[in-house]
């Protein structure tokens, strides 16, 4: 692993859309451990993953202090970015609004005050993050999530 890889735990099971927490806010997805991710010391945070019935995978990055500070996706359909961005949603849309018409399925990427997202894909193919600087664990490489 990299150098900005942060000693982490994950979980995975399957979920219903929409079953996730969103941004700032405690996990909703109940947790089954799958593997434990060790550099030593204790985990700086978790990683939460779920595959809903429409073949989205979601990714929850839970902080220490049990807040959701980054959830990443990929599937054949976009996520439901309100739900995962919960009190966020409406940078998230100041920000789409704000953004030159480049097509339907451009990367829409961007920064709106604590709220970083990346956002891209075509259909079958869609993939992204979102996470709340201010919310990152010391050392926490974002490149991570491009994973």
């Amino acid at each position: 692993m990299g150098k900005g890889f942060r000693t982490g735990t994950i979980f995975l099971l399957l979920a219903a859309p929409g079953a996730w927490g969103a941004l700032g806010a405690a996990p909703d997805l109940p947790v089954r451990p799958v593997a434990a991710l060790s550099a030593g010391g204790l985990p700086s945070y978790t990683i939460h993953a779920a595959v809903d019935a429409a073949g989205v995978s979601v990714s929850e990055y839970v902080n220490a202090q049990g807040q959701v500070f980054a959830v990443s996706w990929q599937g054949p359909f976009r996520p439901d970015l309100p739900a995962l961005l919960g009190s966020h949603a409406s940078h998230y849309q100041a920000m789409a609004s704000r953004a030159l018409p480049r097509g339907l399925n451009a990367p829409a990427q961007g920064q709106d005050g604590d709220l970083v997202i990346h956002a891209g894909g075509h259909p079958k193919a869609f993939f992204g993050y979102a996470y709340l600087a201010s919310l990152l664990p010391a050392g926490f490489d974002p490149a991570v999530l491009l994973r």
